[in-house]
């Protein structure tokens, strides 16, 4: 894919639905959606559509971050899941930050994903196992 940088080209991936193959989490209208590569909506966008590049340690040690490979300057945000262009507050930068649990599913690679949260003190903790 040529809009990924080979600075990037390590930290891109995709999510995909380990109970449908060839179904990939892309974007549309700030929420991701699973969709069918064999039949998407926008087939000249699906591949950077679901292209995400994942960051270690952007915000705080040991949280990672998921940028949109299409919007370089957008974020996979909270609990909800929503796109979101990135803004410089520390709200923001708790919504950004995930921590990955790995466990395998049908043999496929799978990722579970907990928000950060900041405690009252301003220390970074998360919501996990």
């Amino acid at each position: 894919m040529d809009k990924v940088s080979d600075e990037l080209k390590p930290f891109c991936a995709s999510f995909l639905d380990p109970d449908r193959p060839g179904w990939y989490a892309i974007h549309r209208d700030g929420f991701l959606f699973l969709e069918p590569e064999y039949d998407p909506t926008n087939p000249d966008t699906f591949d950077v559509d679901a292209s995400l590049i994942f960051k270690a340690d952007t915000f705080f040690p040991g949280f990672s971050t998921i940028q949109l490979v299409s919007s370089l300057n957008h974020y996979i945000t909270g609990n909800t899941v929503r796109v979101a262009e990135f803004q410089d507050t520390p709200e923001f930068k708790d919504a950004a930050s995930v921590r990955a649990f790995d466990y395998s599913t049908k043999g496929e690679w799978t990722a579970c994903v907990y928000s950060v949260l900041t405690s009252n003190d301003g220390r970074a903790s998360y919501d996990g196992p």
